[in-house]
């Protein structure tokens, strides 16, 4: 039979570590969006603790529950006693990796786009700036100019 407390237990420090986990993601796009380069490589020991955790959390949770049964399932069948206090623990750990998935997505996003802004440049191709008027460059880009005096 399911130990619906020690299933409770669990979920409180899985919980626990995935606000861990979203404040590190957080604090890792903000290091992106700077273009810190510095804090980011000082970000790679500890988002490899944290990946190694997030497995060793999910072994156990393998354990701890039935194969075959999914969170939601579980809850349905769990004793009145103990409905309420799953849910809670299934709403805030969706919230908690919805919000990772989230920031995840940004980063790539940000990510994405400050890789193409770096090879529209190497590449020299024009990226739709102005000049003062308000009228379009005739710039080829950052290089354009370097090439003149090559």
């Amino acid at each position: 039979m399911l130990d619906y407390q020690k299933l409770l237990n669990f979920f409180d420090e899985y919980i626990s570590h995935y606000r861990e986990l979203l404040r590190f993601e957080t604090e890792k796009l903000r290091l992106i969006a700077e273009d810190d380069l510095k804090g980011l490589e000082n970000c790679i020991g500890r988002e490899q603790a944290l990946v190694m955790k997030t497995n060793a959390f999910e072994k156990k949770r393998l354990e701890l529950m039935p194969k075959e049964k999914t969170f939601k399932a579980i809850i349905d069948e769990a004793p009145i006693e103990f409905k309420a206090q799953l849910e809670a623990r299934y709403l805030d750990l969706s919230r908690a990796v919805l919000k990772v998935k989230e920031i995840n997505d940004s980063a790539k996003d940000v990510i994405t786009k400050k890789l193409a802004f770096i090879e529209r440049a190497m590449n020299g191709t024009s990226s739709q700036t102005y000049d003062k008027s308000g009228a379009k460059s005739a710039s080829k880009g950052v290089f354009a100019s370097l090439d003149k005096d090559v």
